[in-house]
């Protein structure tokens, strides 16, 4: 895997934190922040929440559209 550098400047109360996180859990900071990216790239973005089960899975798009402009054209 291809890596890059990163330098952090953070308070020290957050680093010391995030230092001793890592210890705990013997992975290195890398690791740490590498991990936490991952999930970051998972996890959806809060404006896109509300749309969540919206739209029910078995809905055929389609015709749903079809009959709504049906309906509307009559």
């Amino acid at each position: 895997m291809k890596t890059a550098e990163l330098l952090l400047r953070l308070p020290e109360d957050e680093a010391r934190f995030l230092e001793q996180y890592a210890k705990d859990h013997a992975i290195s900071l890398g690791d740490l922040v590498a991990r936490y990216a991952r999930l970051l790239q998972r996890i959806p973005h809060p404006d896109n929440l509300q749309f969540t089960g919206a739209v029910p899975e078995h809905a055929d798009a389609r015709e749903e559209y079809r009959a709504y402009i049906e309906k509307k054209h009559r």
